[in-house]
């Protein structure tokens, strides 16, 4: 696509209400999760001047969850901003299952023999201590 296409592109997304702006966000973002080609994707929807994207998640996130069959997981939030892994649980669950993984995973403090919840808990934690400036916080 050449640099028009991108530009008429971007004009027809704002065109859409803020509800649609997020699944627009959400899908691109999150299209190798949903396509099977990932197993997560980190997306962050934020309150913009121009968009309130965090508030319409706030609002709509468990409907979109429902309609999508995938699972969201907030690594971070604020009032005006959310840094949202989209993921796909039964295939983390393969990952963590892997003995290799496992072993790798409790190098970082992970602990070996994790689930996948308690995985997202400690990633929670470290984003929130090592990785805040993806999120511009």
């Amino acid at each position: 696509m050449d640099r028009l296409g991108i530009l008429e592109h971007i004009h027809v997304v704002n065109e859409y209400d803020e509800v649609e702006q997020l699944i627009c966000k959400l899908l691109l973002h999150g299209a190798p999760t949903f396509t099977g080609i990932k197993p997560s994707s980190l997306v962050v929807v934020k309150n913009t001047s121009s968009v309130q994207l965090k508030t319409v998640w706030d609002e709509y996130r468990h409907m979109i969850e429902a309609q999508t069959g995938m699972d969201f997981f907030v690594l971070k939030e604020t009032s005006d901003m959310a840094c949202v892994l989209i993921y796909n649980k039964g295939w983390m669950s393969d990952i963590l299952s892997d003995s290799k993984n496992s072993e790798f995973l409790s190098t970082c403090g992970y602990g070996k023999h994790i689930t996948v919840t308690r995985g997202l808990k400690i990633l929670r934690w470290h984003y929130e201590c090592y990785y805040t400036r993806a999120c511009g916080n």
